[in-house]
Order: structure tokens, then sequence, then C-alpha cells
């Protein structure tokens, strides 16, 4: 009825495309589209899946797995020229990326347009 070898192979194709989107940080004025991909193919992949049913139960993990693993790659790729990543090796640069880390302190600690100031002791 469902032909499994291809259904998986579909989603690890889509689970890229959707890890890609939500991966770039793109600049400019049309950055969110890169989001909005990401959940329009998410949502395809969830509605799918619920009509495929138990033909195809392993659509949902393979498709979490795939895109949370190529969103961190693409992550780490984007972010390896940043100032706070350059002295760090891959695997570091991948634990950061998949924390949510954010090379700015002021985007990490939410207060990006508080100046830091600093207390000197005698």
């Amino acid at each position: 009825m469902v032909n499994e070898p291809f259904v998986y192979l579909l989603t690890v194709l889509l689970a890229v495309s959707a890890g890609l989107g939500f991966g770039v940080k793109a600049a400019g004025v049309h950055r969110w589209l890169g989001q909005v991909a990401g959940i329009l193919v998410t949502a395809f992949v969830v509605v799918v899946g619920f009509m495929i049913g138990a033909h195809a139960v392993w659509i949902g993990p393979i498709f979490l797995l795939v895109s949370m693993v190529t969103t961190v790659v693409v992550g780490v790729s984007g972010r390896r020229n940043e100032p706070m990543f350059l002295a760090s090796s891959y695997w570091r640069r991948v634990l950061l990326v998949s924390r949510g880390y954010k090379s700015e302190p002021g985007e990490a600690s939410g207060d990006a347009g508080r100046p830091c100031t600093r207390i000197d002791r005698d």
C-alpha cells in the first residue's frame, strides 16, 4: 500500500529542507522567510504523517532527528567566523549552537540595548 523506503527518503529530504529553513540566519528584510518555510514543511509532514498513520510509523522520529541535526550543522557553519566562535573547536561550537548560545553577550542575556558596565575594585 505505502512504499516505506520512498516515504522515509522523502521524509529525510523534507527534514533537511526544514532544517535549512530553521538554521539559516539570513540578513535583510526577508529573514523571516526561512522560518516560515520550515514551519510549512513541518506542518506538511505532520499532516501526511497522520494520513499515512501506522503504515510508516518512523516518519516523526526521522523528521525530528534529521531536521534538528541539519539546523545545528547549518548554525555552526554560519557562525564559524563570529568572534566568540573563532577559537572554539567544531564540537564546542556544536554544543554552543545547540544550546542556543548567541555570539553577542547582549543578545544572549536579553539586554541588547543596555551598555555593559564594569565595577573596578581596588
